[in-house]
């Protein structure tokens, strides 16, 4: 009898388990559900062809009502290039390697010369008028300021431009959105970008 109780005892336990694993998994999968609407309801939140104030004096902002477009035959070139340079720019900024890194020898270095040429032909030659045209120019802003100043905060701006454009043109698989694009980002990262800019060009004078 007492081993039969016993028995019963230990598969109510082993179902409760079960239970209380499936009722984890659900909320874990609510609360990813509820992150990504959060993500997308932050994203709809800043009209689309709607110039920052901060942008002035920094970029030649383009109008666009378009998040992203390409020119005729180069959608799968511009998709491959963003994930090329995401990859990239994961080297050089991430785990630590920006803390590292010498911002007077990236001019020299040939995989930094590859990405200036590949931002330069994906807002001339790959992309269409759109809002991801205005983050290329500011990956261009970026870029200058690398190469000008060793502040490590312009490398990890520009790899979060690749970064958020990236996971969002090719799926690829990345535990945080930026929000620092105006393709798929908010007004308030975006102008983040820009004040950090702004700060350094002003301590220059």
């Amino acid at each position: 009898m007492l081993k039969r109780i016993s028995i019963i005892s230990t598969v109510l336990i082993l179902l409760a388990g079960v239970a209380i694993a499936y009722i984890g998994f659900s909320e874990r999968g609510s609360l990813f559900s509820s992150d990504r609407s959060q993500q997308e309801k932050e994203v709809s939140t800043r009209e689309l062809g709607t110039k920052t104030d901060a942008a002035e004096g920094i970029i030649d902002y383009e109008v666009s009502d378009k998040r992203i477009a390409f020119q005729e035959g180069e959608e799968e070139t511009v998709k491959e290039l963003f994930k090329k340079q995401h990859d990239y720019l994961n080297s050089l900024a991430g785990w630590g390697g920006v803390e590292r890194l010498d911002h007077s020898e990236l001019s020299e270095k040939e995989k930094w010369r590859e990405l200036k040429k590949d931002v330069q032909w994906l807002k001339e030659h790959g992309l269409a008028p759109s809002e991801a045209v205005n983050d290329l120019k500011n990956a261009e802003a970026l870029i200058n300021v690398s190469e000008e100043h060793t502040n490590e905060m312009s490398v990890r701006y520009l790899h979060r431009i690749f970064h958020d454009i990236d996971a969002e043109l090719n799926d690829t698989d990345v535990d945080k959105i930026w929000n620092v694009t105006y393709a798929y980002g908010s007004e308030e990262e975006i102008n983040k970008v820009y004040q950090y800019i702004s700060e350094l060009r002003s301590n220059e004078e």
